[in-house]
């Protein structure tokens, strides 16, 4: 058996990456029946969320929140960006954002 070690997800350009999680996601139309029980239901607007955090490279620009963003080979829009100074650490850089799957929305 293999095992990953480490953050195998390459967002080398804001710093030194820290975590990396995505979580994809879809909605559900149903349709019910007279009892109220689902009798059918069709999955769709498949999406993926990702939130990451690095110790900031001192030369990296801290992006905007609307502005796309490529890890890996997906292109996300920034929904939340948070830096993080303290006495006793690096600076941080937490980045949300999100795409829809299938639509490639946004595209790069």
């Amino acid at each position: 058996m293999a095992y990953t070690f480490g953050v195998a997800t390459d967002g080398s350009t804001q710093g030194l990456i820290q975590n990396f999680t995505t979580t994809q996601s879809v909605e559900i139309g149903e349709a019910r029946d007279a009892n109220g029980d689902v009798y059918a239901f069709n999955p769709y607007n498949e999406t993926e969320e990702f939130s990451a955090e690095w110790v900031l490279e001192s030369t990296y620009s801290v992006p905007t929140v609307g502005t796309n963003i490529t890890i890996g080979s997906n292109t996300y829009v920034l929904t939340s960006v948070v830096e993080t100074e303290s006495n006793t650490e690096y600076t941080r850089l937490s980045l949300t954002g999100n795409r829809y799957i299938t639509n490639a929305i946004p595209t790069t």
